[in-house]
């Protein structure tokens, strides 16, 4: 005797049977879960997507979550966190478990003391050049009398200036410089320098290095800033 499950079954062909169970696992992940345009609102961040990775990458501010879909683990600011809950991807459309979205909530509504959070408390100026090297020069006519303008020495005021400012405005942050004279650091010594400080966990430095390019252009002015984007990544040593 038949029962009622088995006289269903039976009387649905294959291919109704796969759609029947593919809708009754979605109706249950949906159920269950957050969109990702409401996770967006919940935390402000922007989301990058890379659909052939199948790899997402939340950002707001400081913070940078980097997820792939179907992985239980997230890296929050380069450090793995293994977080309970799934991300899945259906046609295109990223799906967000209730658990999984409220841990990603929680990181990004997270106090200084989550993991991915320092504290400032170092800023190292690098004046460029220096002693042998001049950087740019140039000649300024002043009054009839013709000076030369030598990036060195321009950059070294610059720097000068600003750490004794910082200084006054900054009192606890531990302010240093690459040279404070007329002196020729090599790229060496002043990488040494600034991986020679010391750091406590959680605590970061500032390194700013100060120049004042030259152009063949008469009319150029204005500033130019050069700075690694908060995902730059390279690999120094390849994985055997």
């Amino acid at each position: 005797m038949s029962t009622a499950a088995e006289r269903f079954s039976s009387s649905i062909p294959l291919r109704g049977m796969v759609l029947l169970l593919f809708l009754l696992l979605s109706m249950g992940v949906y159920a269950d879960s957050v969109s990702l345009e409401d996770l967006l609102i919940r935390t402000g961040a922007t989301l990058h997507w890379d659909p052939w990775r199948s790899t997402g990458r939340l950002s707001r501010d400081d913070t940078v979550l980097v997820f792939r879909a179907g992985d239980p683990w997230m890296v929050l600011n380069g450090e793995k966190l293994i977080v309970s809950g799934t991300i899945i991807e259906e046609q295109g459309t990223l799906i967000f478990s209730r658990e999984a979205a409220q841990t990603i909530i929680k990181l990004f509504d997270a106090d200084s003391e989550l993991p991915g959070s320092y504290n400032l408390t170092t800023i190292l100026i690098d004046p460029g050049h220096g002693g042998r090297d001049s950087g740019a020069r140039r000649n300024w006519p002043v009054d009839g009398v013709s000076y030369t303008l030598m990036e060195k020495d321009i950059v070294l005021e610059i720097a000068l200036r600003l750490a004794e400012n910082l200084r006054e405005r900054f009192p606890d942050k531990n302010v240093i410089l690459t040279r404070n004279r007329d002196v020729y650091p090599t790229l060496e010594d002043r990488v040494t320098l600034a991986n020679g400080v010391e750091l406590k966990s959680r605590e970061g430095m500032i390194y700013l290095s100060i120049h004042a390019n030259a152009s063949l252009n008469p009319d150029a002015e204005g500033y130019e800033v050069w700075y690694l984007p908060r995902d730059y990544r390279r690999t120094l040593v390849d994985e055997g």
